[in-house]
């Protein structure tokens, strides 16, 4: 290690050895300085750390002069753009909650938060200023203050304005005549304070607003460092929805304590071309994030090395999977590409924009093995973690121990054990306090002895390893009594097929098993064209016969890896594809099983009855 490698990693050891997040945020300015800390994709707006506290601290001034105190929520309905942190640290210095919003949710669901945090502040981007009006107008009794940041080309209209609401500028404005001291003020928060909410999705009763304390967050950033050996400083794009824990500790706490440059990504499209831009060093991502990034990866290859260099990439792939299932990663995954591969390698490896990252992290979901062995086999070192929102992470493969295929070992400081019926049990500084105002929900996931109830079935092997196998109460038992992954079938299926967007199996108290497949958009369509069917709409592709027989093909191969009685018997095809955010997917991505079961029960039924003529949505 050299001297200035040295003097960085101690530097980030002050910041780091810091209590809360607010304490934290002032030691990285001191030590970052004129550092870019966050930047805009697709923007020129940028601010250095100095910058970054130089507006939090007039915007916590502002809040405090409209009457905000420590310990008070503060609802955010912003973009992942510069505005966000600006306005999430400047209330979180002041020693106030601060959490995120989901801008695409229904008004009713964002309400159903406001109730539960009784937040006397929104702060809403102006292109969300007739979302967080109407919120106003629901619930004057505890909204007291709306604060719009202008946007570039967003009119918002005055005549609309609501009692209580007020331009970004005045806010700042009120501050000045106050003596309100951002460093004062941060100096005070106390590590058992909470420094962010995160709200479930909520398909299972109301959203429950899972706390999150400033030394937990603290206590995640050290831990990952101890076992990832991360470096400071590096790129990081923020692209998930910051109200989601995973890009709030992963991309931007931990960016900012580790001295990163953040590229905000507010539109998640985009993210693959952010990827390219900023080659980041740290990326997260869900398994469906992935895939998307490796169909567009395959792409790339097809097109600079046409089909003599994709087969030949193809066969190096096929040869590299087998041997790193068996062994772990490759050492040195450059070494042993044949030069007939080697222009469609560098081109799949130059499109999915990870070649620089020292870690690469999978979770959110259950991770398809071939999956991650195909990123492997490209030298993309994918690390499996498991947690969620009520543990943030609890654990990893260590970097040098990586066994592919489970989500790793306990992260240093926290302890995983199983139930006798198999449930993962956490327990440690990361687990949250409960959910705001819901004791009885909060009873029900953590015991009396700190343990958290994830919910989760996993197997442990004799090294302490964990492979998540399904939701307990999401696993299948059958008319005769067979218990079955959902998981694992679903995965089963969907192996090695990029057109298949999603699988949903269903099957509990039924004979057999079937399954709704959603295609995925832009695979379709490059499907459609390769079989003269382009022009045709999703819904006319679901029923024609070409794309139905190459269904019937990637069912049948999912079947053969499959138990008899796993096996998927008759399947609907969804004509739409689902969005992140909407009534089948969470934010992240993630399916809502249960809300998918309930909106599409009469196809599911449809595929049980003896004549199976699906109808409605699925087909």
């Amino acid at each position: 290690m050299t001297e200035e490698q040295a003097m960085a990693q101690e530097t980030m050891t002050r910041v780091l050895d810091r209590p809360t997040v607010a304490a934290a945020f002032f030691a990285a300015v001191d030590a970052y300085g004129d550092r870019t800390a966050v930047r805009q994709h697709g923007s020129e707006r940028s601010l250095s750390f100095a910058e970054w506290a130089e507006g939090a601290s007039e915007l916590a001034a502002g809040l405090h002069a409209v009457g905000v105190r420590p310990r008070q929520p503060v609802a955010l309905l912003l973009d992942n753009d510069v505005d966000f942190p600006v306005a999430d640290m400047g209330a979180v210095i002041l020693g106030a909650v601060p959490f995120s919003l989901y801008n695409t949710a229904p008004v009713t669901q964002i309400l159903e938060n406001i109730d539960n945090s009784e937040a006397p502040v929104v702060i809403a981007g102006a292109r969300y200023a007739s979302v967080a009006r109407e919120l106003v107008g629901l619930r004057p009794e505890i909204v007291e203050t709306l604060v719009i940041v202008p946007a570039d080309g967003v009119e918002v209209d005055p005549a609309g304005a609501v009692p209580g609401e007020i331009g970004l500028a005045e806010i700042v404005e009120r501050g000045r005549d106050t003596a309100f001291d951002a460093r004062e003020g941060a100096s005070i928060v106390a590590g058992e304070d909470l420094v962010t909410l995160v709200y479930t999705s909520g398909t299972t009763g109301p959203p429950k607003g899972v706390q999150y304390r400033h030394d937990s967050v603290m206590f995640m950033l050290r831990s990952f460092r101890e076992r990832l050996g991360l470096s400071p400083e590096g790129r990081v794009v923020a692209y998930l929805p910051m109200a989601h824990i995973a890009e709030r500790l992963l991309g931007y706490y931990m960016g900012m304590a580790y001295g990163a440059t953040q590229t905000l990504l507010p539109e998640m499209p985009r993210l693959a071309e952010a990827l390219r831009e900023v080659r980041p060093t740290r990326f997260f991502g869900v398994p469906r994030i992935y895939e998307k990034l490796l169909v567009a990866a395959e792409a790339s290859a097809a097109r600079a090395a046409g089909p003599d260099g994709v087969a030949a990439l193809e066969a190096l792939l096929d040869e590299r999977m087998p041997w790193i299932a068996e062994n772990g990663p490759l050492e040195d995954p450059q070494a042993g590409v044949p030069n007939a591969a080697r222009v469609a390698f560098d081109a799949a490896r130059e499109e999915i924009g990870l070649d620089q990252a020292e870690w690469l992290i999978m979770s959110g979901a259950p991770c398809p093995a071939a999956l991650l062995l195909r990123f492997h086999a490209l030298g993309l070192r994918v690390n499996e973690f498991y947690g969620g929102s009520e543990s943030i992470s609890g654990t990893s493969n260590p970097p040098g121990a990586m066994k592919l295929g489970t989500a790793g070992t306990a992260l240093p400081g926290v302890e995983l054990r199983l139930a006798d019926d198999g449930e993962v049990l956490l327990r440690g500084p990361n687990i949250t306090p409960g959910y705001l105002k819901d004791p009885e929900r909060t009873a029900e996931a953590i015991d009396p002895d700190g343990w958290l109830h994830t919910g989760d079935v996993g197997v442990l092997d004799a090294d302490g390893y964990v492979k998540i196998v399904d939701r307990k109460k999401d696993i299948i038992i059958n008319s005769a009594g067979k218990n079955m992954s959902p998981t694992n079938i679903e995965s089963a299926i969907k192996l090695g097929a990029p057109l298949v967007a999603q699988v949903v199996c269903v099957g509990d108290a039924r004979p057999y098993n079937v399954a709704l497949l959603v295609l995925d958009a832009d695979v379709l369509r490059s499907f459609a064209d390769r079989h003269g069917l382009a022009g045709a709409t999703p819904a006319e592709l679901a029923d024609d016969p070409v794309v139905r027989a190459e269904l019937e093909r990637i069912v049948a191969a999912g079947n053969g890896r499959l138990s008899r009685v796993e096996q998927i018997k008759r399947f609907g095809v969804v004509p739409a594809e689902w969005t992140p955010g909407g009534e089948e997917l969470t934010a992240t991505g993630k399916l809502k099983r249960r809300s998918v079961v309930a909106l599409y029960a009469d196809d599911i039924d449809a595929l049980y009855a003896p004549a199976h003529t699906p109808t409605g949505g699925a087909r």
